[in-house]
């Protein structure tokens, strides 16, 4: 995969803070199944949309804004 080895601990905590996964010793498995569902529909409707709208630019953003 893409991600660092040294990084792999730190991911999977973050998942497990989101009951994306869950953790036995010395076992990782998957979480919550709703949790996960709903994590996999937003990203795949975060995908969709930037591959029809484009993604968002948080630059764009700043300099929009009118205050």
């Amino acid at each position: 995969t893409e991600v660092d080895e040294n990084s792999i601990h730190p991911v999977l905590n973050r998942l497990r803070e989101r009951d994306l996964v869950r953790h036995r010793e010395p076992y990782w498995a998957i979480g919550d199944l709703d949790v996960v569902r709903d994590a996999y529909v937003f990203a795949s409707t975060a995908s969709f949309l930037n591959d029809e709208l484009g993604a968002e630019s948080r630059e764009e953003w700043v300099s929009s804004d009118d205050g």
